[in-house]
């Protein structure tokens, strides 16, 4: 695991922990570098970048484990990066920003535990929540069951439901498929419907700092839009902005035009309010970007979720056992795992 660690001239009042593994496959931060320096700069904060193994060979729970540790290192424990917990936020894109949400989720079920810390390099330490997650095109379902995965596939660049004759042409390669074969690349199959894989299958965001969502017209929006209007429904303080006809991760790919600065700058702004102490004055709210004018419009962030526990539970239990049995798409290009 590399860490990179980036401090601004002036000790900022904030510092913001991202993670960058671009589909579980290019976990370096260096690919993202500018994109962390539109964050850096805007929120004029420090700026702590993590790296992650390859997903072949490191089935998850590694990429979490990762993460927890990598958290410590903005704790007491490493005084050249100390921050308050307070003043820290969890900023990522897509996988990423999977992975933010996931680690929201393990740092909400330890502090519900009692007793509620861990034991780090004999130190006992208890791991409080950050000031917010900011995350763009956050990839929350595993099992691709949404209906986005498809209907706005014409928007989008990310690769639709494999054929079966690009299936059959699926190349293997010293790491893959894995020894003992194990059916999904992330993880084994049966961990698919985990809140920590899917954060999508979380049903409890009660106590969560505030959280920002922003996403294109993009296949994976549907699963981003169950897990903003059930925080919402539940307390939580959620900034959603959404922008007509944008695929996945746009703010990256266009940054020259003006939606993807317009992201940047208010992706920057809340890291900036939350890791600045006004997680306290953040109120939920909903944004729809207009493509040709840019033109605003609200959005009601508790209706954009449109499928209740038992629907959502039954879609991915039925993309689970489609992959299991390799009866679907992508179903076949993945080996047999030992159920």
């Amino acid at each position: 695991m590399r860490n990179l660690c980036l401090k601004s001239p002036v000790q900022p009042l904030s510092s913001t922990f991202t993670v960058a593994p671009i589909s579980y496959a290019i976990p370096l931060p260096t690919v993202l570098r500018l994109p962390n320096l539109h964050i850096l700069l805007g929120a004029a904060a420090s700026l702590f970048a993590t790296a992650f193994p390859h997903k072949q060979p490191s089935l998850q729970p590694s990429s979490m484990r990762s993460s927890l540790i990598s958290l410590f290192f903005t704790r007491p424990l490493v005084p050249c990066t100390s921050q308050s917990p307070s003043n820290v936020v969890f900023a990522g894109d897509s996988a990423g920003a999977n992975l933010c949400m996931s680690l929201l989720q393990l740092i909400l079920q330890i502090n519900r535990t009692s007793p509620s810390t861990i034991r780090f390099h004999d130190h006992t330490v208890d791991i409080p929540l950050p000031a917010g997650v900011a995350t763009h095109s956050p990839w929350m379902d595993m099992t691709r069951c949404m209906p986005s995965i498809s209907g706005n596939a014409h928007y989008d660049y990310l690769p639709p439901p494999i054929t079966r004759e690009k299936a059959a042409n699926f190349p293997h390669c010293e790491i893959w498929p894995t020894d003992p074969p194990r059916g999904d690349l992330y993880c084994d199959i049966s961990m698919l419907c985990h809140p920590l894989v899917s954060p999508i299958a979380a049903k409890d965001w009660t106590g969560s700092c505030p959280l920002w969502m922003g996403y294109g017209e993009e296949m994976l929006v549907d699963e981003g839009k169950v897990v903003a209007s059930k925080a919402a429904k539940q307390g939580i303080p959620v900034v959603w902005e959404q922008w007509e006809a944008m695929p996945h991760c746009f703010a990256m790919l266009l940054e020259g035009l003006e939606a993807g600065k317009r992201v940047f700058k208010d992706w920057a702004a809340f890291c900036d309010a939350v890791g600045g102490g006004k997680s306290e004055k953040m109120e939920t709210r909903g944004t729809w970007f207009a493509a040709r004018t840019g033109k605003e419009k609200e959005m009601g962030v508790l209706a954009l979720g449109l499928w209740g526990e038992e629907d959502l539970k039954e879609k991915m239990d039925m993309a689970r056992e489609a992959r299991s049995e390799g009866k679907e798409g992508e179903a076949k290009i993945l080996p047999q795992p030992n159920m």
